[in-house]
């Protein structure tokens, strides 16, 4: 106890050291409202971080049975601490009113023109607070009738769009949307919101787009877009639903002098009802908080002025004062209309923690517990039951020399020469982020095949892969031949349906569908080169191997050659291996014969199998035949030389 004792002593002379700080800031007559928000940020925290030392304190005192005496002066302490912190809470909400209605008197004067009566109107009134709102009220009465406002945006809008269509030289289309937005946010400020009148305005600017651009829009698949049904919004917030007795009533959010504030959506209505400053009010502008591919896991969660806020609590949004999205059980009557839940707002800086919720009158009420919207996130992700559309994938290619690589046989006989080409590449994986799926979190990919990849979800797996490739080549003797490794790389996409199985930290799962693109960097397609055989002593190709059959017609002598190339000589493969004889060329042309493919040696086989046995010729096969050939061109001679 004495170590959270001294520590809190230590926070407590922090806390006062920048509350004071924070008191001469917005007591000077030259206020900054940077130094006055940097300021009142430290002390929101300095405070925060003193509540959490006074809550171990307490219980600790607990613990120990401390009297109730004890426990009084404790608890008087913390008062005194926070009714400081609550009053310079209450200055800094004034100090930046005040900034807002001088900044808002001072841009109402620059918005007018100089010597305007519109100016002199502005000017008449002195800047103070009071009558910012009646500036406001007597320009509306003198200058704010909506209707000629209205007239006058509509033609200018009418003009614009006739003026582009009839146009010889049209206007670019980033212009034209500027122009035309502008417009329609200006009537929508008068009322006439897009919804009342697209049926009206969608064909007037369809009629000046250029005819290229309406094909390839009503090509695409948004040209028959819908909004979203009352259904398909309620299936995206159904985790954050707050019922009435016979409809679902949404949470949403307003922005009010740049502070976001939630509230509520309810049945038939088309606007935000949320509270600020004890006023309710209602917001035709407003942001509904949905469940994005209802990804996420929410629970409301209780809370009191001693329990601490629960870890991925939602907030309203960036202020500069933090609320939560909150809610309570309402005393619901049964009625038409009537609330289950009261919707609003947690604020933890206001006397350790009030709830400010709206009911079905558009009463605020005000507690010290109710429930407060918790998001869970998971710690990991499993992508199973892949379903991949390679019919529509991407393939593009493009080649790649990968190696090179000589083979030489530098023996004297003929040699089975082997090596391997090494090559390194950029791979790449990419499954895609999906839509509501935290990126960075580990996640295990099931592939089709059973093999799981692991990696980090919505990072691209990036790595240099180094990959070998075996070259081989049968080689006379003293002869090489080079190797050129080509293979192509590929960057493919190919969209794919899964679903996607969020791990929570108690064991809990959660499968979402997903829809998305696999986007993969590999080299494939990979394959030898080989140029023709040459020489080792000179570089000189290896000549092709001819055979010489004779052929005897009645008064011709004809010669056939049969060529091969030299990469058909150098992948044949042998029966048996034979040692050069250089005295001997006859037995070397023999070899050459006898050096066959594999394809070669398994047709030979096959079709020995088929003819019938067939019994070898002797040794002198070859003398008979060509004695044979001798005595049959002598013959010829003689009987040309008779007739």
């Amino acid at each position: 106890m004495e170590i959270h004792k001294k520590d809190r002593k230590v926070r407590r002379a922090v806390f006062t050291k920048n509350a004071n700080e924070l008191e001469v800031l917005l007591s000077a007559a030259d206020k900054s409202a940077r130094s006055i928000k940097l300021t009142w940020e430290v002390v929101q925290q300095k405070y925060s971080d003193l509540q959490i030392v006074d809550e171990k304190v307490y219980e600790l005192l607990l613990e120990t049975d401390a009297d109730e005496k004890e426990l009084a002066e404790e608890m008087e302490i913390r008062d005194t601490y926070l009714k400081k912190y609550t009053n310079l809470r209450l200055k800094v909400e004034e100090s930046s009113l005040d900034n807002d209605i001088h900044s808002e008197h001072s841009a109402n004067s620059r918005a007018t023109v100089p010597g305007s009566k519109a100016r002199q109107l502005v000017e008449s009134y002195p800047a103070m607070q009071e009558n910012y709102s009646k500036i406001i009220d007597s320009l509306k009465a003198r200058f704010g009738r909506d209707d000629i406002l209205i007239e006058v945006y509509v033609r200018e809008l009418l003009k614009l769009i006739l003026s582009n269509a009839m146009a010889q030289d049209k206007m670019d289309i980033s212009t034209l949307h500027d122009k035309i937005e502008s417009h329609l946010r200006a009537l929508e400020t008068l009322g006439i919101t897009k919804n009342n009148c697209a049926s009206m305005l969608f064909p007037l600017i369809e009629s000046c787009l250029p005819e290229n651009l309406l094909r390839a829009w009503q090509r695409s698949a948004q040209y028959s877009f819908e909004e979203p049904r009352e259904n398909e919004l309620e299936e995206e917030s159904q985790d954050i639903l707050v019922h009435t007795v016979d409809k679902p009533v949404y949470v949403c959010r307003a922005r009010i002098n740049s502070v976001w504030v939630s509230g509520q959506l309810r049945p038939k209505k088309s606007a935000c009802v949320v509270s600020l400053y004890k006023k309710v009010s209602e917001y035709n502008q407003f942001e509904v908080l949905v469940s994005i591919e209802k990804s996420s896991r929410l629970s409301w969660v209780y809370k009191n002025k001693y329990t601490l806020i629960s870890e991925g609590a939602v907030t309203s949004g960036e202020n500069i004062l933090k609320t939560y999205i909150a809610r309570r059980s309402a005393n619901s009557h049964n009625k038409d209309g009537s609330l289950t839940y009261n919707v609003g707002k947690f604020t933890p800086s206001e006397n350790l923690g009030v709830f400010h919720l709206v009911d079905q009158n558009n009463n605020e009420l005000q507690f010290e517990d109710g429930e407060i919207l918790v998001e869970t996130e998971p710690i990991a992700y499993e992508l199973k039951s892949i379903k991949l559309e390679r019919f529509r994938g991407r393939f593009p290619r493009t080649q790649k020399k990968l190696g090179e690589a000589v083979l030489k046989n530098e023996e004297d006989v003929l040699q089975h020469v082997a090596s391997v080409i090494s090559y390194k590449y950029n791979y790449s994986l990419f499954w895609g982020k999906g839509h509501g799926l935290l990126t960075g979190l580990p996640f295990t990919v099931t592939l089709p095949n059973g093999t799981h990849v692991k990696g980090q979800w919505a990072v691209p797996k990036e790595e240099l892969k180094s990959e070998v490739a075996p070259v081989e080549k049968y080689l006379e003797a003293g002869t090489a031949v080079n190797v050129t490794l080509m293979g192509n790389y590929t960057e493919s996409e190919i969209p794919y349906n899964a679903t996607v199985v969020a791990i929570y930290k108690d064991g809990e799962k959660k499968e979402i569908e997903i829809r998305d693109t696999k986007r993969e960097k590999i080299v494939s397609d990979v394959i030898a080169l080989y140029d023709p055989v040459y020489f080792l002593h000179n570089n000189s190709h290896v000549p092709t191997t001819t055979t010489t059959t004779a052929a005897t017609t009645s008064g011709t002598t004809s010669t056939t050659f049969k060529t091969s190339t030299p990469q058909e000589i150098a992948s044949e493969i042998p029966t048996s291996h034979k040692t050069v004889d250089k005295n001997n060329k006859l037995s070397n042309h023999e070899d050459n014969h006898n050096i066959l493919s594999d394809d070669q040696n398994v047709d030979r086989q096959n079709s020995s199998e088929k003819k019938p046995d067939v019994p070898a010729k002797p040794d002198g096969a070859c003398s008979i035949g060509m004695f044979s050939s001798v005595t049959i061109l002598a013959v010829s001679l003689v009987l040309l030389r008779v007739t």
